[in-house]
């Protein structure tokens, strides 16, 4: 008896690993379709997974001491910073000049509620556009007997209230000529001034008045009819020796994408007031 071929058997048999083949490369190539767009509609944050130290001092209502902790402007700013860019914010709580040296030498990462300063600019990345601002002003007592002041001459022969490490405006940051006192943090100044070891302090209006507001002295310290023309832009930096420099594009576009879309606006909101503004009211 004749045998069969086997021929037709094996020519069937490679016939269907072939279609079995190609059937599995289109699929593959379709799960990377699927892949890449499912990653253009859910895009991994630019900073999963990394962490960044926050250097950080107490300066309502930006950064407040609260009974669950730290709390204030600036924190719930880089809390949603975190969660938009999946970067884990460390908050490093200390004074503020200790903060600047820190920055200087890359130990934390970075600082928000920074007033921008060529001295600064040598070890701070600032981000390029502020988001918020405040006015440098002057507080007296209300029944002060050392009168007004009503120009900048008058703070001649005045004691002078003034922050460690904060920019205020020129020509008063540089001016020799004033009889100037430095405390380490800006709420120290109010107690100064009502114990009148002081006669008059400089602050940024936005902090101070939101601090004399919950003390209830508003009524007792008050500003001096003197107002510099300048405001106090608040920047967030980065530090230029940060091992997480790199991150900076990515905080300083999601921080403006913040701005635009009214987030700070309604953080800010919530601390001073509906109707504050970034344009009206920062160290």
């Amino acid at each position: 008896m004749r045998k069969r071929s086997a021929a037709p058997y094996s020519g069937w048999k490679t016939l269907q690993r072939r279609l079995v083949r190609t059937a599995w490369r289109s699929l593959a190539a379709s799960l990377m379709v699927l892949a890449v767009a499912a990653a253009s509609l859910n895009p991994v944050p630019a900073g999963a997974g990394q962490s960044l130290s926050v250097a950080t001092d107490y300066w309502p209502p930006f950064r407040i001491r609260g009974p669950e902790g730290l709390g204030g402007i600036d924190v719930d700013l880089m809390n949603v910073l975190s969660k938009r860019l999946g970067i884990e914010m460390k908050f490093e709580i200390m004074p503020w000049a200790r903060c600047l040296v820190n920055m200087e030498g890359g130990s934390v990462d970075l600082m928000t509620g920074l007033a921008r300063t060529p001295e600064r600019e040598v070890y701070v990345r600032y981000a390029k556009e502020p988001y918020y601002m405040c006015a440098p002003a002057f507080y007296r007592l209300a029944d002060a007997k050392d009168g007004e002041v009503g120009t900048y001459g008058d703070l001649r022969g005045l004691r002078i209230g003034f922050t460690r490490g904060s920019a205020y405006f020129d020509p008063f940051d540089s001016d020799e000529g004033l009889s100037k006192v430095m405390v380490a943090q800006e709420q120290m100044l109010i107690d100064m001034l009502l114990e009148e070891h002081i006669d008059v302090f400089v602050g940024t209006d936005c902090q101070v008045d939101y601090h004399l507001r919950q003390l209830g002295l508003l009524s007792r310290i008050v500003k001096t009819k003197y107002h510099p023309d300048e405001r106090i832009k608040l920047y967030l930096g980065v530090s230029r020796r940060s091992p997480n420099v790199a991150l900076f594009d990515a905080l300083e576009r999601e921080l403006r994408r913040m701005v635009d879309d009214g987030t700070v606006d309604r953080i800010v909101s919530g601390y001073v007031g509906a109707g504050a503004s970034r344009e009206a009211a920062a160290n």
